[in-house]
């Protein structure tokens, strides 16, 4: 082949390159603002903890099942 039909055949792969790049990459929308990316105004505000009002069911919680242990002779 002739170098001039290699410039051709190259500077056409370039342009299908580019066109595709451009058909298909670029046709995305515009990105999303902020206001667009925030939590919709439906929902309601979560102002305090639903479960803080909750009854404590955890009977070991303020009990220590090892009494009988070892005693540090040190402690006073």
């Amino acid at each position: 082949m002739q170098k001039n039909t290699i410039v051709l055949i190259a500077i056409l792969v370039l342009v299908a390159a580019a066109i595709y790049y451009l058909f298909f990459f670029k046709k995305q929308s515009a990105p999303a603002t902020l206001e667009d990316l925030t939590t919709p105004s439906i929902l309601a505000p979560i102002e305090q903890n639903p479960a803080s009002d909750l009854p404590d069911t955890n009977p070991l919680r303020e009990t220590n099942p090892f009494t009988q242990t070892y005693q540090n002779p040190f402690n006073e």
